[in-house]
């Protein structure tokens, strides 16, 4: 008899505190959904119940959110030993809109529209410590420059002619200041496809927490070919073998390390605008 009760009491038990667990679960996501919105953090469109609780305890789940966000990029930071850069790194996902774009994904995660949202989570974070830690050095993309140009040729002699005047025509570097007459330049029967058909550099989830990144695609293809950024990222490779004075290779180390800035910080703007 007395086990029959116990029994009971157990299940009982069991019973109330799931379904205590799982009103939290629908309140904080009510909670969350409803804070992202008065924001203009999350879509007015995405569906969710009006949250009618405690402003106070809403608040309280929210900075909970965003304190526990926090703690772990601070020690994911220090994991890579990049403690030097520590400050910077924070303000960069501070600058970037990070927060924002996590606190979105962990409304989808509660609704069930991202899974393994935690192992997504962790591949974002540490891939965007690793590439807003580049950005602390303000010549992170000279020195890329420097390297590339140390590097073998990957240019024929025959088709420099040929591909610096298609830089010199599509205004990616001004002849004028190669003392270059783009007239004179020798360059028939020659294509630089292979240079304007850079790849587009993937721009996919494990930069978005598992956000639905089509979008933010399309928004960077549009930027990517506006600015003939498959020309600019070839630029160290194309003038590596040119006979250039030291100081037109300044001038072309200084574009280029501004071009690679401006396309990073487009790719953080598509996702600011389409996630």
């Amino acid at each position: 008899m007395w086990k029959s009760v116990k029994f009971i009491f157990l299940v009982l038990f069991l019973i109330s505190n799931y379904c205590y667990c799982s009103e939290t679960e629908n309140t904080n996501k009510d909670c969350l959904a409803d804070y992202l919105k008065k924001n203009g953090i999350l879509d007015s469109s995405f569906q969710s119940q009006p949250y009618t609780n405690s402003t106070e305890l809403c608040d309280q789940f929210v900075i909970k959110l965003v304190s526990d966000f926090n703690s772990d990029l601070s020690r994911r930071i220090d994991n890579e030993n990049l403690m030097d850069h520590k400050t910077c790194i924070e303000e960069n996902f501070d600058k970037f809109g990070i927060m924002k774009l996590y606190l979105k994904a962990v409304v989808f995660n509660l609704f069930g529209r991202i899974n393994n949202f935690k192992r997504k989570s962790a591949v974002t974070t540490n891939k965007l410590i690793m590439i807003l830690d580049r950005l602390c050095d303000v010549d992170i993309y000279g020195k890329e420059f420097d390297l590339i140009r140390g590097s073998e040729s990957i240019v024929s002699n025959e088709n420099i002619s040929c591909i610096q005047k298609t830089y010199f025509e599509a205004n990616i570097l001004n002849a004028t200041d190669f003392n270059v007459d783009v007239s004179k330049i020798n360059a028939e029967n020659c294509s630089a496809d292979d240079f304007r058909d850079f790849p587009i550099p993937s721009v996919i989830d494990p930069h978005y927490f598992g956000l639905p990144s089509n979008k933010v695609k399309k928004c960077y293809k549009k930027y990517f070919t506006k600015n003939q950024v498959s020309l600019r990222m070839a630029t160290s490779v194309v003038f590596k073998n040119v006979d250039l004075s030291a100081s037109q290779v300044e001038s072309i180390r200084k574009k280029y390390n501004l071009w690679m800035t401006e396309n990073q910080n487009a790719i953080f703007s598509c996702i600011n605008k389409h996630l």
